[in-house]
């Protein structure tokens, strides 16, 4: 699907960068899901970010790092951004499932 070609193209270094095609690609990719690559590619890592944070007791920095982000504090500016309050917040609020050693505080 979708999320395959957002992961795969940022594998390689880009989707649209060969050739000369960058622009046009960006373009049409636009066109289709109603959003440019990069701004798809930060809501899948966040979403993964999110799904993480919900269903593992994973420390904020090792699920910023498997969400692909390399800086943790460009993941908490990013994550705070999106969703009005920091990682650690989130998961608090939005854990579905009481995960031992995981404190609510």
């Amino acid at each position: 699907g979708l999320d395959a070609v957002v992961e795969e193209g940022q594998r390689v270094g880009g989707v649209g960068e060969v050739g000369g095609l960058a622009g046009r690609f960006d373009q049409v990719f636009h066109e289709l899901v109603g959003m440019s690559f990069r701004e798809k590619h930060a809501e899948l890592r966040l979403a993964r970010a999110c799904e993480l944070l919900a269903t593992t007791e994973s420390k904020v920095v090792d699920v910023a790092l498997e969400s692909g982000y390399q800086s943790l504090s460009l993941f908490n500016l990013m994550f705070t951004r999106r969703f009005g309050m920091s990682p650690g917040k989130w998961r608090r609020k939005h854990q579905t499932a009481k995960v031992p050693g995981l404190s609510a505080a």
